[in-house]
């Protein structure tokens, strides 16, 4: 982005400076010497939201995703974690959200997924099946 825009009028070229700078929180544009400059051109400063990993809901499920496979890896001796990631994201599927009351899996699937160790549960293959040729 261009700070002075240029324009003909009649036969000659005008400069002028912008009303507005959008910029980031980086040490160039928060300091006292371009703030300063700012004032002196009459330009109103307006900063980006600074980012912060919590706000973001992809890493809030990233922390989510550790925390639990922290949690089923506690009192384990071994290190293989990877062990554990299936387990933990079905715990995770298996969470009811506050906001929605239902459970991702539901959400996205339609019907809850099958207790760990009932995969061969004829109720909960069913359901899953009627609830798939609804769509």
């Amino acid at each position: 982005m261009a700070l002075w825009s240029t324009s003909w009028k009649g036969n000659h070229l005008t400069v002028c400076h912008p009303q507005t700078i959008i910029s980031d929180n980086s040490a160039p544009f928060i300091g006292r010497v371009y703030s300063r400059w700012c004032q002196g051109q009459r330009i109103e400063k307006y900063y980006t939201p600074i980012y912060h990993q919590r706000a973001n809901p992809v890493e809030r499920r990233v922390q989510e995703f550790k925390k639990t496979l922290r949690i089923l890896t506690l009192e384990k001796q071994d290190t293989t974690w990877d062990k554990y990631i299936a387990k933990a994201l079905y715990v995770l599927r298996m969470r009811s959200n506050a906001a929605t009351g239902m459970t991702p899996a539901k959400a996205v699937l339609g019907y809850e997924l099958p207790k760990q160790g009932g995969m061969g549960d004829t109720a909960v293959s069913e359901s899953a099946r009627h609830a798939g040729s609804a769509t």
